[in-house]
């Protein structure tokens, strides 16, 4: 789970890594099953139905009305997150100027193969590593583990702001912002997940609990020495 934006705004999102594919357990052996190739209309009902849930969720803990007006008992922490979301009000920093435009609804659109955009959700499904290329699946699990911000794209000014390298252009030509140092430090105070929230999760066969877990994910000579090791004990 990814809590910022290139920016540092408070922006959640997820970096997901799939298998193509299920394992089922066939007798002794596990057995794989590719799936076929995944179509861009598939993206779109995917999003579709993450979107209907979320804003389910966001509208019963009544998270969709969003006030300007910070209240004197309002909490630090809330204040702090509605601020480095919309970057409107302070600590928001000087580069925002102009403000952002409200959202609103918008039809399920495709910019890309395997890329849908629906109501400011965005589900893009068009980055895939091979089974036999591990120089792309490490690249692959390296972005998704990534950190909210490297190092070297911080840089103080001599005015005394500190400017924020983006990693890459945005659309309207942004190469980087600059913001003061508080500001920086309330949007890094935001991007700090819970205590005690896991922000690396998985699931299905490479989840923890998962029985087949080591077959499925050890090379083929720890594989054999594990079975070898086994049939030797029973």
């Amino acid at each position: 789970m990814q809590r910022t934006s290139g920016d540092m705004r408070l922006n959640p999102h997820l970096h997901v890594v799939f298998l193509d594919g299920a394992y089922h357990e066939d007798g002794t052996e596990l057995v794989w099953n590719e799936l076929g190739h995944l179509r861009t209309r598939e993206v779109g009902q995917v999003l579709e139905h993450a979107v209907g849930r979320m804003l389910r969720y966001l509208r019963r803990h009544g998270h969709l009305e969003i006030e300007h007006d910070v209240e004197e008992d309002d909490e630090p922490e809330a204040v702090l997150c509605a601020s480095a979301v919309s970057g409107r009000e302070p600590p928001a920093g000087p580069q925002w100027l102009r403000g952002l435009s409200p959202s609103s609804p918008s039809a399920l659109a495709y910019d890309k193969p395997l890329c849908a955009a629906l109501d400011g959700f965005t589900l893009h499904a068009a980055t895939r590593a091979g089974a036999h290329h591990a120089a792309a699946r490490e690249a692959l699990l390296r972005y998704v583990l990534r950190p909210p911000i490297a190092n070297e794209r911080v840089e103080p000014q001599q005015d005394g702001l500190v400017r924020l390298s983006l990693k890459g252009a945005f659309a309207d030509g942004t190469v980087a912002v600059d913001m003061d140092p508080l500001s920086l430090l309330c949007r890094l105070a935001a991007s700090v997940p819970p205590p005690r929230f896991q922000t690396v999760k998985y699931a299905g066969v490479l989840a923890s609990a998962s029985r087949p877990r080591w077959r499925a994910s050890a090379s083929d000579r720890a594989r054999s020495r594990v079975e070898t090791l086994f049939s030797r004990i029973s």
